[in-house]
């Protein structure tokens, strides 16, 4: 046995006999993990998630356990949760990535390791891996659509409205972390806010835009207000030229 595994293991065991509703369940189970005691890793993962069900890193260690175990769906829905419950977490991302990626999920990686890319610029795997996936994913978007060209949010279908949102939201978010992958922040920010107008604050828009500002905001606190400031028009056009065309919508039942 590894010592200093074996000695991790002790003082993580102390603080959780002491106190079994701490998050110290997260890297003890990693401990018992890496020293290949699934059985005992994943019982007290499970057990720590029953008091700690929002924190992501215990999902993300519950994850990996069920990766070794070459349980991958069950891995997958683990660090689903990690992600969703925490955006930036890198290691979430690139474990979900890789597993989207070894089960074939084309697209689901495709859209994982663009995250990967917008949290760690020059992570040199992800930047092969999103050249290659969107090669097989090219029916998401095509060259002509980084030239800003903008989704046609008009085109409703009374009979599956539902069905028709769902296609341009994807359309949406695909195109919005394409210009991130190239570094084109303001046009995804055009994209998403679109989205948002005329789709409603769907959570996946919502978390792209929230990780924009946070981006930025890290990347150059100085230009941050007017950032926030050219946004905040471009978002007040964009419900301008939204009200218009509902009112113009209205005026044309009228007659």
């Amino acid at each position: 046995m590894d010592m200093n595994l074996a000695q991790t293991i002790e003082k993580y065991h102390q603080e959780y006999d002491k106190n079994p509703k701490s998050k110290v369940f997260a890297p003890l189970a990693d401990a018992y993990r890496k020293l290949g005691e699934h059985n005992q890793a994943l019982n007290i993962a499970q057990n720590g998630l029953v008091h700690h069900p929002s924190f992501s890193g215990g999902h993300i260690v519950l994850g990996r356990v069920y990766m070794d175990l070459e349980q991958n769906i069950k891995a997958i829905e683990c660090l689903e949760k990690a992600c969703k419950l925490s955006p930036e977490n890198i290691l979430g991302q690139q474990l979900l990535a890789d597993l989207y990626l070894k089960e074939q999920m084309v697209k689901k990686a495709l859209a994982s390791y663009k995250m990967v890319l917008f949290l760690k610029p020059n992570d040199k795997t992800a930047q092969e891996r999103v050249k290659k996936l969107e090669s097989l994913s090219a029916d998401d978007f095509d060259q002509d659509a980084f030239k800003i060209k903008k989704i046609n949010f008009s085109k409703k279908d009374n009979n599956n409205n539902k069905g028709n949102d769902d296609l341009l939201l994807a359309r949406a978010l695909s195109l919005a972390d394409a210009f991130l992958v190239r570094n084109e922040v303001e046009k995804s920010f055009q994209v998403l806010d679109e989205a948002k107008v005329n789709l409603g604050e769907h959570p996946e828009i919502m978390k792209r835009l929230q990780l924009i500002d946070e981006n930025i905001e890290s990347r150059n606190p100085q230009t941050n207000a007017h950032s926030l400031a050219k946004r905040e028009t471009i978002y007040l056009n964009e419900n301008i030229n939204y009200l218009q065309k509902l009112l113009n919508q209205i005026q044309d039942r009228k007659k």
